[in-house]
């Protein structure tokens, strides 16, 4: 896994949402990317830069849905739905700028706010707990969801080893990260 930098230099300094967004997106996208080459390293064929920006959309749909529901018991509501569309909002500038430069100009913000959209919904269903995460549904639905995107060839193992060894990874990255950017 890549080393990614979880914490601010100046310590003291309060952030706004928009600095906190910002560092927590470039986290978020980095583990995505992270994601994908792992995958294609474990020999899950991802064979097109369309389908690893879609693999990577939905890394960072489920990471935005953890993020969320990890801050839900430590912020007011107006803080974090505040501070979840800056977030949102950081990572479609980013899919916008990526899609872009690989596949060709077009508009993809849309696209990826309603696949955010919709798999937060989705995961909402699920349970999460504070101390344990996402719940064993949450975690399948997130591996069924890349299996989907990445075709029929890779489905058989996909799903288990999405659940079983890159959402601990994700998760311990993400639970280091939070406290230290929320100072």
């Amino acid at each position: 896994m890549a080393r990614i930098r979880t914490r601010w230099n100046d310590k003291q300094k309060v952030r706004s949402p928009e600095e906190v967004g910002s560092a927590l997106g470039v986290i978020i996208w980095k583990l995505a990317g992270d994601a994908v080459v792992t995958l294609e390293n474990e020999d899950f064929a991802i064979d097109t830069y369309q389908q690893r920006l879609d693999v990577i959309a939905e890394y960072c749909a489920f990471q935005l849905h953890v993020v969320d529901r990890t801050l839900h018991a430590q912020h007011s509501d107006g803080e974090r739905a505040l501070f979840v569309s800056v977030l949102a909002k950081h990572l479609a500038d980013t899919m916008q700028d990526n899609r872009a430069e690989l596949l060709g100009a077009g508009e993809f913000r849309a696209q990826f706010i309603t696949l955010l959209n919709e798999r937060c919904d989705f995961y909402a269903m699920c349970s999460f707990s504070s101390a344990e995460g996402p719940s064993f549904v949450m975690r399948r639905n997130f591996g069924d969801a890349v299996a989907a995107v990445v075709g029929e060839r890779n489905r058989k193992w996909i799903t288990d080893f999405v659940m079983d060894v890159q959402v601990p990874s994700m998760l311990s990255t993400l639970k280091r990260a939070l406290p230290s950017l929320f100072g």
